[in-house]
């Protein structure tokens, strides 16, 4: 497989879909952000779906790393007449740099900086097979995180994706972050099946019939599981940023989430809730351990 790569500014311009045939899709942008979540029944360029993103943490007992797990976009700065976007985590550190590889419908991302102890890479891929239309349609995007440590002292390494359950936006008009008229009643469940352990995300709003009905997922599988069915849920858009800190504080004082089953009571009229999936794994000098996560 002959890999097309891209590094420097080429970067901003990378948009790759993840997502089954017929499924809509999300896209990964060259920097290892999730953008463009196409996937409530029509097209939605420019959308990146509020409080998604996923974290990263480093301890070797004496030192601890911690950052947005991409790299900040390069300039000019600018998403919308407000400034720049702000959702997702922007203002909080980030890696250094990243090379983006890909193959459709591989992408790979190597993150670098030179502070940390060890290799990271990202996987991502969703099921393409052909001549099987039934498992290319099937609605997910897989995420594979590698971990090498290049120190000689163990270490302990945790990934925490966030998501917002944003199951009865119907995508026509802006989400004031986790805030919309159509949202209310949504509910995040903690589930888990053999190796496999996620949240499940649904809406009490709406039935069947209507086409604003739906589920969303994420799950992961490898390492220490914790987990928040909910963020601290506070009255104002204006406020999200005190939420989005008190979810950092959490994950990176020690790496582990708070478990929390806040998320199975009904969210409010008018808004929703973000629930965060987090794993923990331990590496040995030289060691080289993988944890994925599932976007359904």
């Amino acid at each position: 497989m002959t890999l097309l790569t891209y590094r420097g500014r080429k970067l901003s311009a990378i948009s790759f879909p993840i997502g089954g045939l017929g499924t809509g899709n999300i896209n990964l942008n060259g920097y290892g952000e999730f953008i463009l979540w196409e996937i409530f029944n029509r097209p939605n360029k420019e959308f990146l779906l509020p409080y998604t993103f996923p974290l990263l943490r480093i301890s070797d007992g004496k030192k601890i790393w911690s950052s947005i797990l991409a790299s900040l976009p390069s300039p000019p700065y600018t998403y919308d007449a407000q400034g720049y976007r702000r959702w997702n985590g922007e203002g909080l550190p980030h890696l250094a740099e990243t090379v983006f590889k890909s193959q459709f419908p591989f992408a790979f991302i190597d993150f670098k900086d030179k502070h940390l102890p060890i290799s990271l890479e990202l996987e991502a891929f969703n099921p393409f097979i052909p001549h099987n239309v039934k498992d290319s349609g099937i609605p997910c995007g897989i995420f594979t995180y590698i971990f090498r440590n290049l120190s000689e002292r163990d270490l302990d390494i945790s990934v925490s994706l966030s998501l917002l359950n944003a199951v009865g936006w119907d995508s026509l008009s802006k989400l004031d972050g986790r805030f919309h008229k159509n949202l209310g009643g949504n509910v995040n469940t903690f589930k888990e099946e053999g190796q496999l352990k996620g949240i499940y995300m649904f809406s009490e709003k709406y039935g069947s019939r209507d086409p604003r009905y739906g589920s969303m997922a994420l799950g992961v599988i490898g390492g220490k599981t914790s987990y928040r069915t909910s963020w601290m849920m506070l009255k104002s858009p204006f406020l999200g940023f005190a939420e989005m800190y008190d979810y950092w504080n959490d994950f990176t004082t020690d790496g582990l989430l708070q478990d929390s089953e806040d998320g199975e009571s009904p969210s409010p009229d008018g808004c929703s809730r973000v629930a965060s999936l987090c794993t923990s794994v331990s590496l040995k000098p030289g060691e080289t351990k993988k944890v994925i996560f599932i976007f359904t």
